[in-house]
């Protein structure tokens, strides 16, 4: 599923946003709990490959806060991702990593106020490519911006 980029390395943010993704769709698909799942992202320990070459390690505080933050607050991220759909879509029948790209960018949108718009969807859009190359990025870019206008008064992307 993962798409080739270019060879460039990814910065350690980017990574463990990826990683992020990663550990949450496990969690949902496989059943298991995120204290099993967590160390296996701290190790490098994981049965899939990265399609460009990976930083050293990732951002572990960082990781775990956005892993368990969206585990959370999922409902409340829910509630803000519904109105932003149009009428044709429905939260059900989003394609599940998409899903996670959104609930992760909001997340911190909502909870990561040094950040700016620009970065979070920025760096959502990389993970974004990373999954899907453009097919999917102009949905996941339009729902970002529409997320961060009703959550922050800066300007986004």
């Amino acid at each position: 599923m993962l798409k080739e980029d270019s060879n460039k390395i990814l910065s350690k943010r980017t990574y463990t946003r990826f990683c992020a993704i990663q550990a949450l769709y496990q969690s949902q698909n496989e059943d298991s709990p995120l204290h099993e799942i967590i160390p296996q992202y701290d190790r490098g320990d994981f049965a899939w490959s990265f399609p460009t070459e990976q930083p050293k390690g990732l951002d572990k505080l960082f990781f775990v806060s956005l892993v368990e933050g969206v585990t959370k607050e999922k409902s409340i991220l829910q509630g803000f991702i519904e109105p932003a759909l149009k009428k044709e879509w429905s939260y059900e029948r989003m394609d599940p990593v998409v899903l996670l790209i959104i609930l992760c960018a909001l997340y911190e949108l909502l909870n990561c106020p040094q950040t700016s718009n620009a970065i979070i969807i920025s760096e959502y859009l990389i993970v974004c490519r990373l999954f899907y190359g453009d097919q999917e990025t102009h949905f996941v870019h339009g729902i970002l911006d529409h997320l961060a206008k009703v959550t922050r008064s800066e300007t986004s992307l």
